[in-house]
């Protein structure tokens, strides 16, 4: 028979005693691991310097969109800013909403570093954004007409491919030929894809594709495409 002291409890009445802080510091633990998930994704909602642009590689005069969120979610004086030599000048102010976020539409006709300010409000110091880039790029437009020549008594209709940078998508293109204009929508890509009726007289003529006018930014012409239907001289064998 084993006997135990007053002063040393059996193993099974130690376990017991041990088991509410086993379980205490267990739950605890469990807390602390709930609290840090919660509040990891608070913290991410709560706001950012980050400045998010709808275009970084704009068209001169093209409407872009700057939008934020702050990290105090109140209504406060925040302003668009562009970078001058050594010194940062206002583009544009507004007022945030009670939740903190806060947009600017605007326009540039040079490449520019940007960023946003949210001067230093009573209860609240200043807050500065991270500085993002708008660069302006110029137009481009490419014309190709496939076939470029047929015969006409075997003449099929032909493919106008026009491919614009930077690409606009839904941006309307015209194609202008002189038997007539076609309508096209750039894809994701700047791409524009019609079909040209093949016609059944001998002609030559020549098509150019345009972009229209978008957002402010300017028409842009392809280069012109000739391409013909000739009356085809066959040599009997």
């Amino acid at each position: 028979m084993v006997s135990y002291r007053a002063k040393d409890p059996p193993p099974e009445t130690e376990l017991l005693m041990k088991s509410p802080r086993i379980l205490l510091v267990t739950a605890l633990a469990v807390a602390g691991l709930s609290t840090t998930l919660l509040v990891a994704p608070a913290a991410q909602a709560a706001g950012s310097t980050h400045l998010t642009l709808t275009y970084t590689k704009a068209m001169k005069n093209e409407l872009n969109n700057a939008r934020g969120t702050l990290t105090t979610p109140v209504e406060r004086t925040v302003k668009l800013q562009y970078r001058s030599g050594t010194t940062w000048k206002t583009l544009k102010s507004t007022t945030s909403a009670s939740d903190g976020t806060f947009q600017f539409a605007f326009r540039l006709q040079g490449t520019k570093a940007l960023r946003f300010l949210a001067p230093k409000y009573p209860s609240h110091a200043t807050i500065t954004g991270t500085v993002r880039t708008v660069t302006i790029v110029a137009q481009t437009g490419k014309l190709l007409v496939t076939p470029d020549s047929q015969c006409t008594f075997f003449a099929t209709d032909r493919t106008a491919v026009a491919s614009f940078t930077p690409a606009r998508p839904g941006r309307k293109v015209t194609f202008q030929t002189n038997v007539g204009s076609i309508v096209g929508y750039q894809d994701g890509r700047g791409n524009v894809a019609v079909t040209i009726p093949a016609g059944s007289s001998v002609f030559s003529y020549k098509a150019f594709a345009i972009a229209a006018e978008r957002n402010g930014a300017a028409a842009k012409t392809s280069n012109g495409y000739t391409y013909a239907t000739t009356s085809c001289t066959f040599t009997p064998l």
